[in-house]
């Protein structure tokens, strides 16, 4: 008997280090108090962090004290939008960028809800999706777990997951290897080569200036050192993505808490380097749901995924797109705003010449 008390001590101390490690360090920052969840303007390696539950914990620390109304939401291809930007085309907007990585409907239908649910003003809203955020349905796991307030989980299961996610072999042979030597893996997944500014107060994680001047003064040799793949010019479709009831309940939902909130809201559809049109059905169904004017498509072979200098990697395209996407959606509000101001201004002026002429 001792002797296998001895066996099982001696097999369970990995797994106590492991876990006095886990709790000591906190690698994903779900357990502890933290003043800011990133560094700014360093270059530094980092754990990849969990995006949705940071997202959740600034609004939720910051909403005490600004009152949010406008929302970009999307996956880790929605960053490239800057909420700077986007206050130029809509009116007082306090913004918040409510992103998650590899978001999906469901996600992106939780988080409406709890900021209706909330009593959060909804005055503006971006959508960015493609297939695969039509795709996901269900809860993520690890770093793509929901925040359990949006969720709906309890907080114990949700740090269970996460105590779990840390146990995964390719997630801990990663994070050893970073603890030990202090430096990346080869190939790494799991850490980053962190070198972003972050704002706290709309949650933003931005390029810096010196690094976007880089990418455009020598294009050339960071496209060399990450080749991008050559496309041929046929026209390809991805398979349909909303085929399931759950899918069609949970655009209904979003589509039901925008207009109950008197959202003005676009849907964008990204432009992807694979240049694969998003298919003619799910658009047909987006259209009918969102109205067709608040829907904008931009997959496929266009002007804007013609360049690979558009792009940052191959699932991520610059800023600078996403400046000329917002100026494009826009543009209808422009010259509907423009118009009012002119019939505004001919009704004032109209409204004096009458009180002259009866004076």
């Amino acid at each position: 008997m001792k002797k296998f008390v001895v066996k099982l001590v001696l097999i369970s101390l990995p797994v106590f280090i492991m876990l006095a490690v886990y709790f000591y360090k906190d690698p994903n920052k779900t357990l502890y108090y933290y003043d800011r969840f990133y560094q700014s303007e360093k270059h530094y390696n980092s754990v990849s962090l969990n995006r949705d539950y940071i997202s959740t914990e600034t609004f939720l620390r910051n909403s005490k004290k600004i009152n949010y109304d406008s929302y970009i939401l999307g996956s880790s291809r929605s960053m490239s939008y800057d909420t700077r930007v986007w206050e130029q085309y809509i009116s007082h907007g306090k913004c918040f960028h409510f992103n998650g990585w590899n978001e999906g409907v469901y996600g992106v239908e939780k988080k409406l809800k709890f900021l209706s649910e909330r009593k959060q003003p909804i005055r503006n809203v971006i959508i960015v999706l493609d297939n695969e955020l039509l795709l996901r349905t269900e809860n993520g796991e690890g770093i793509e777990r929901k925040h359990p307030l949006v969720s709906g989980e309890s907080r114990l299961m949700f740090q269970l997951h996460m105590l779990r996610s840390f146990f995964d072999v390719p997630f801990l042979r990663e994070y050893l290897y970073f603890v030990f030597s202090g430096s990346l893996p080869k190939d790494a997944f799991y850490i980053d080569d962190f070198y972003k500014t972050y704002d706290s107060v709309t949650n933003e994680i931005k390029t810096p200036l010196a690094l976007q001047q880089y990418l455009e003064t020598k294009a050339d040799s960071y496209y060399v050192a990450k080749p991008f793949y050559e496309r041929d010019q046929e026209v390809k479709y991805h398979p349909r993505a909303v085929t399931k009831p759950e899918q069609i309940q949970m655009l209904e939902s979003i589509r039901d808490i925008l207009k109950k909130n008197n959202t003005n809201y676009k849907i964008v559809i990204n432009p992807l380097y694979d240049q694969r049109k998003i298919d003619t059905n799910d658009l047909s169904l987006l259209c009918s749901l969102f109205n067709k004017k608040n829907v904008f498509d931009f997959s496929g072979q266009n002007d804007l995924t013609q360049t690979k200098f558009n792009y940052i990697d191959f699932s991520h395209y610059k800023p600078c797109v996403a400046a000329e996407i917002m100026d494009r959606i826009y543009a209808d509000d422009r010259r509907n705003s423009s118009q009012k101001s002119r019939v505004a201004e001919v009704a004032d002026d109209s409204s004096h010449t009458r009180g002259t002429n009866t004076y």
